[in-house]
Parts: C-alpha cells; structure tokens; sequence
C-alpha cells in the first residue's frame, strides 16, 4: 500500500496509489471510505468533487471519475482508450474546469495532450492541445497555465492559448507559479540558477545559487526555495528575503502566511518568523 495524500482548505483526500480503496476527511471527521473497481492512479479534491483516475487492464485504457466529497454519490465518469491521462489540475473558478494530463499513444514519437473539460461533463470536451514531448508538470493560476518539461516550459491562457514558451540549456529541477502570473524556474547544470519570468515570458531576474534545488514552494507572490536542510525565500520579482535551516536531509515548507512558515524536517517542526 502507497498511501497519498491530497489537501484543499478543510477537505483532505487520501487514496492508495495503484490500490482501489480511498477516504475523505472534513474538519477532522471521516466523511467516506470507500473502495473503487479499478486501480488509482491519481486523485484530487476540490469543495465540489473528488477527481480520482483510475486504470484496468481490460476494457478503456483509462477513467477518470467525479464523485461527490460529502457522501461518495458518483457525479459522472470520463472514458478514454486513445491516451493515457497521468494528471489532473481543478479549477477554482466558478465555471468550473479542470484539465487532464496525459501521453500520447504513438510509440515513435512521444507528446503529452492536455485537454479541458467542464467539471459538470455534460458539455464534453472544452478544447485540447498536443505538445512534443513530455511536459509532466502543470502549474496554474486562474488566468495561466505553465506546461514544464524537462528543459522547456509552455505558457497558456485558460482557453488553451498559447502566450510564450521558452527553452534553457539547462535541466529544470523545480519550477512553481506565482498569484500575479510571475513564474520561477531553478535550473541545474554546470551552474545552479534561479530565474524569476513575468506573466508575459519575458526574464526578470537571474540568480546563481549555491546547490542544487530540489523543490519551490509558492504562496501568494513569495517562494520558498529548498535545497537541502535550507530554504530560501524570494519574491515574484527576485527579491531574496531570507533564509532558514535545520538539522535534517529533507525540509519541507508550509506557509502560515505571509509572515510566518512551518519548518519541517524528520527531527523537528519550527515556527519561522518571515524578514520582510
């Protein structure tokens, strides 16, 4: 078992991956568990649906299935057999959307398809679009969506229209999205580097590190940048503000707000106090 766990605000959605079985918690009260005909690949929850992409080995190659987070009520299924959805991103907007992630079928050449989908599935598909290659990684805002490969990065609106793209020399070890549609990309190869882009593609800053980056955590317009048993913190301009260590391999950040973050590591949990 492989559990997996998913939050949005009070819902907490927690499914075993490859498994059939998943649950729900609201506010600390297990509101569903239950147990699924196919196998997890991938699930997330919104205040309106849980998302949850399943796979057989026989019949459709792929479903994806909407199912009420309250009391389990099964609010409608997709099935696909002519690519292989991995991801999914759900909108918050109020006409609700959300895009599937996925592979396409031609053993040649590889490409990943996004398509849209109106979150009540009675109007079918919204619109779709089919990059080379592989872009495993979607980082959204209401108005953009950032397709991430492995060297490259894609910027559409939410229409699927393409605004900018942009290609480095370099690998991309994490990448993150900001509120006002600035985006960040760490980059590692014979140096290791930030670059800080605006909404219009367009470099705004460009900063050496040290270290590899192995993960950016985003709030509002501030990042948290980690590598190692530190974490940086930068604004969507660039502007560095801070940093904070502690004992451990692997720190993970969750912002309070603003001005405060939880500092995690496999020894410790630490309340930080944000220089401005």
């Amino acid at each position: 078992m492989q559990p997996v766990l998913q939050t949005k605000g009070q819902w907490i959605l927690v499914y075993d991956y490859n498994g059939k079985s998943y649950l729900v918690i609201n506010k600390g009260k297990l509101l569903i568990e239950d147990v699924l005909e196919e196998n997890i690949s991938f699930g997330d929850i919104s205040d309106k649906y849980i998302l949850l992409i399943t796979w057989s080995s026989t019949g459709y190659k792929r479903t994806v299935h909407l199912i009420s987070p309250e009391n389990a009520t099964k609010l409608g299924s997709l099935y696909i057999d002519d690519y292989y959805p991995f991801y999914s991103v759900i909108s918050g907007q109020d006409d609700g959307y959300f895009i599937l992630n996925g592979i396409g079928m031609n053993s040649t050449k590889i490409s990943t398809i996004f398509r849209k989908y109106s979150d009540n599935l009675y109007s079918g598909l919204i619109t779709d679009i089919q990059l080379d290659g592989l872009y495993p990684v979607i980082l959204d805002t209401p108005e953009l969506n950032l397709f991430v490969g492995e060297d490259n990065a894609q910027c559409y609106n939410s229409n699927l229209e393409r605004l900018w793209s942009v290609e480095f020399n370099s690998y991309i070890s994490a990448s993150a999205i900001f509120e006002d549609g600035r985006s960040i990309f760490a980059l590692h190869g014979q140096e290791d580097v930030l670059c800080f882009y605006d909404p219009g593609g367009k470099e705004i800053n460009r900063i050496t590190v040290n270290d590899k980056i192995d993960c950016i955590v985003t709030f509002k317009n501030m990042a948290a940048v980690i590598s190692g048993s530190s974490a940086s913190f930068y604004k969507s301009s660039g502007k560095y503000t801070d940093t904070v260590s502690i004992p451990g391999l692997n720190v993970k950040i969750h912002f309070i707000d603003e001005k405060k973050v939880f500092v995690l590591s496999e020894h410790e949990v630490i309340v930080h106090n944000l220089k401005n």
